[in-house]
């Protein structure tokens, strides 16, 4: 999000998308164009960014107010976040008590407490 915002920021009244000009000055590697076009939903939702759509594609520009936003107000960021806390829940889960499984199905540790 922050090297969309950038890159938006650099290219000033320019900024339109799709852009191979705004894809290129985004910061390390470019990610792919859904990705670029949900962040782009994510920045507006949260009103970072203004897009009027003219037809081909759509111009960018920066909201007039400047100060921080609260990304939490869009539903595309929030969702995301949920997603990946319960990832890592998912994956404590299912990958967490394995080496204790692991000692049980061998015979050691934690085993004679479970026979």
């Amino acid at each position: 999000l922050t090297s969309v915002f950038k890159a938006i920021r650099a290219r000033g009244a320019d900024a339109a998308w799709p852009d191979e000009t705004l894809a290129a000055a985004l910061d390390g590697p470019v990610p792919s164009r859904r990705t670029i076009g949900v962040a782009l939903d994510v920045l507006a939702e949260a009103g970072v960014i203004l897009r009027e759509f003219d037809g081909d594609r759509w111009r960018l520009a920066l909201a007039e107010e400047a100060g921080r936003r609260d990304l939490s107000t869009s539903l595309r960021y929030t969702e995301g976040n949920k997603e990946v806390l319960e990832a890592v829940a998912l994956d404590r889960f299912a990958f967490g008590p394995l080496p204790e499984l692991l000692r049980t199905v061998a015979g050691g540790e934690g085993a004679a407490s479970r026979t």
